[in-house]
């Protein structure tokens, strides 16, 4: 049998127009209603506080979940992912010993 040749194709990466940083506080997910993908939604919760005013002491009184994005992917890709930021929490657990 003949050895296939590889042929890889250059690759460039740039920034999109849309790109932000932005810092999440968890996430949810599941697959699509055709089950050909996974799909994962990023979010922040925003803590609202009001001030007693017979007492005078601040407390929570509501958190507004903000969906901040929506990803789907391949089951591929989806464990690519997974394993990517695993290894990632692993390397940052050891750097705190």
């Amino acid at each position: 049998m003949a050895d296939k040749k590889v042929t890889l194709l250059p690759l460039s990466t740039e920034v999109s127009p849309n790109f932000s940083v932005t810092h999440i506080d968890g996430a949810i997910g599941g697959l699509t209603t055709d089950k050909d993908r996974a799909w994962i939604q990023f979010y922040q919760d925003i803590p609202y506080s009001e001030v007693d005013n017979t007492h005078g002491v601040m407390s929570v009184t509501h958190i507004r979940r903000v969906i901040l994005c929506d990803l789907r992917m391949s089951s591929f890709t989806f464990k690519e992912v997974a394993k990517w930021m695993n290894d990632t929490a692993n390397t940052l657990e050891s750097q705190k010993k």
